[in-house]
């Protein structure tokens, strides 16, 4: 009996998790109506990620910039379209993934519903649907952060060596997709090999942390050989140094020539790649950036590290991706949510960080005596949003809203979990109040009528 009951639950948690799966695949699904409307959008930075040769050549190896996209528009042949449908695909099952996998970490059917719808709508939201119609990284890079999220949960709730194959994979594909995303992951590496060593957890992950550091280090040797962190000084200078009379000095004070050449194209970094490092007038500057660029400007961040720290959140149309998302929507763009909806899932990124942030410290307060998965998940998005925010400030000088596109998912998910994380912890306790009430009423009569049947 135990057997064929052991077998009835199995069989309908199978029916439960199938339910879920084609529920989600189906609304995600949505994001595919939109390339119907769309024309693939072109951008000056999309020549950077198309190679004139083979997958092996040095374009690819050491390119200016990683070489994951470029590989994949180098198989669909830089067709424009089928790489368009190629991204649209990858994002509906990331999305997919990732929300099956979320649910699983909740425990009443209405938070996953609501989780469910949420996922959903932030899916659906301009800031994180446009980019699957835009030739450039940003839509792999979504897709890719969807899929590490969904392959911790399953590594993290039932460890196997094929699952964190499966980790290790895709976080290795995401640091070669851009390169900010490399540091953040060789730092999670470093801190997750070293509480493993503390805690003798399983080697497993010891070597996993090995492999996602290794991998750090041929995203570095590939940045060196492309010359990648010469056009990243490049934007610094030209968008921040020269306008700024106090950073011009100190970088003139390492060494920087500041010539009239130099001078002529402050503030234009959209010209750089034509223009600045080509121009026969600017070579000992591109020498400098290859020789000395990095290294002044880490001594620049640490010689000013109040500003390194809070200029990111001081300067809001640094941050928000609103005031700009308008020159990233392709030709034929329409909205698939209501406009009240839409305009709830673009809030400003300062507006999330802060203004949000009281309302999730107060939630995280009410529900810490009570950690579940989702909230330390939360807890975590939320926590490491921060130092992103910084890196991305301090290492991309250009277009700061478009390449910290990921700090706005992290921070937009975890507000999501927190919430989702209160509502399933409130109708636990309802649901076990109520089972205990109900326990009580059919266990009182048995009393009384034994009582009776004494006297």
């Amino acid at each position: 009996m135990l057997e064929i009951a052991s077998k009835t639950v199995g069989r309908l948690r199978s029916r439960e998790q199938a339910a879920w799966w084609v529920a989600t695949l189906g609304l995600m699904s949505l994001r595919l109506v939109e390339l119907a409307f769309v024309s693939p959008k072109y951008f000056p930075d999309t020549a950077a990620y198309l190679p004139p040769q083979g997958p092996l050549s040095s374009f690819v190896l050491a390119g200016p910039r990683p070489p994951l996209t470029a590989l994949v528009y180098w198989t669909f042949d830089q067709n424009r379209t089928a790489i368009i449908i190629a991204q649209a695909l990858i994002a509906t099952v990331a999305w997919t993934v990732a929300t099956v996998a979320l649910i699983s970490l909740v425990r009443t059917t209405g938070a996953r519903v609501t989780l469910l719808a949420a996922m959903v709508v932030t899916s659906l939201s301009a800031p994180f649907l446009i980019w699957d119609a835009t030739l450039l990284s940003e839509s792999f890079s979504i897709s890719l952060a969807l899929l590490v999220l969904a392959a911790a949960i399953r590594a993290v709730q039932q460890p196997s060596g094929w699952r964190i194959v499966a980790l290790v994979t895709v976080v290795g594909l995401s640091m070669f997709s851009r390169d900010t995303n490399a540091i953040i992951f060789a730092a999670a590496a470093l801190i997750v090999g070293l509480f493993s060593l503390a805690r003798r957890l399983d080697r497993r992950w010891l070597a996993a942390s090995l492999a996602v550091i290794a991998m750090y280090g041929v995203v570095v040797a590939q940045q060196t050989a492309g010359h990648r962190s010469r056009s990243i000084v490049a934007d610094e200078v030209l968008l921040r140094v020269l306008p700024s009379p106090s950073m011009l000095a100190f970088y003139e004070g390492h060494g920087m020539p500041v010539t009239p050449a130099l001078i002529a194209y402050r503030g234009s970094s959209s010209r750089y790649m034509q223009y600045v490092a080509y121009d026969p007038a600017l070579d000992s500057f591109r020498e400098w950036c290859n020789s000395h660029g990095i290294s002044t400007q880490l001594d620049w961040t640490v010689s000013h590290p109040v500003t390194a720290l809070t200029q990111p959140f001081r300067d809001d149309s640094g941050l928000s991706m609103d005031a700009h998302l308008v020159s990233y929507i392709p030709s034929g763009y329409k909205a698939l949510l209501p406009i009240s909806v839409e305009h709830l899932a673009q809030t400003t990124r300062r507006f999330l960080l802060w203004g949000e942030g009281l309302v999730a410290l107060v939630v995280a307060i009410v529900l810490a005596r009570r950690r579940t998965p989702l909230w330390w998940l939360a807890v975590g998005l939320l926590a490491t949003a921060i130092p992103h925010a910084i890196l991305v400030w301090n290492a991309e000088a250009m277009e700061v809203p478009r390449h910290g596109l990921l700090i706005d998912l992290q921070v937009r998910l975890g507000f999501i979990f927190l919430g989702v994380a209160l509502i399933d912890d409130i109708l636990t306790r309802r649901t076990t109040r109520r089972a205990l009430t109900t326990s009580q009423a059919t266990t009182t009569p048995a009393v009384g009528g034994g009582a009776a049947a004494r006297r």
